[in-house]
């Protein structure tokens, strides 16, 4: 086969320039959590909830005081069976705990006028360029029922 400018591949660019040019252009953690189609909120390695999505603040009905609240954004989380979790239990936890993320990890927030939802969390270390993590991502949502999927298939 005969190369030439259409079957020859483009060389991506690396990570930490492509970081470097959205940071320069003001596309930072922030706006990519914003555009983001879930609630999402970053957790430092302590456990300190830092950045959080709008979305977020509608799913769990409160703001989050930034660098104070730890391991989730709900002023109280439950197991699936009505259990109060301990600060161990969070799925934040458990992913810096045991340095692996969570897929699917369902949970019960209480939000503050006292009502409770089912959630469906995943979790995800961050890492620096030193692949040290640095933070966990968690974004969370309504679990889907059948007749959601059903909704959406083709």
């Amino acid at each position: 086969m005969k190369k030439d400018s259409v079957t020859t591949p483009v060389t991506a660019l690396p990570f930490n320039l492509f970081d470097q040019e959205l940071s320069e252009n003001g596309i930072g953690c922030h706006t990519m959590l914003e555009a983001f189609p879930a609630a999402a909120y970053i957790c430092d390695m302590d456990g300190h909830v830092r950045i959080f999505n709008h979305l977020a603040i509608h799913l769990f009905g409160r703001m989050p005081a930034t660098g104070t609240d730890k391991w989730c954004m709900s002023l109280k989380t439950f197991s699936p069976s009505g259990k109060l979790l301990q600060p161990e239990e969070f799925p934040v936890a458990c992913t810096i705990q045991q340095q692996r993320p969570y897929a699917g990890k369902a949970i019960i927030i209480e939000k503050p006028d006292g009502s409770r939802r089912m959630l469906e969390v995943n979790t995800s270390l961050l890492y620096n360029h030193r692949h040290q993590p640095v933070a966990v991502m968690c974004v969370a949502r309504p679990p889907l029922t059948s007749s959601d999927w059903l909704a959406t298939s083709v």
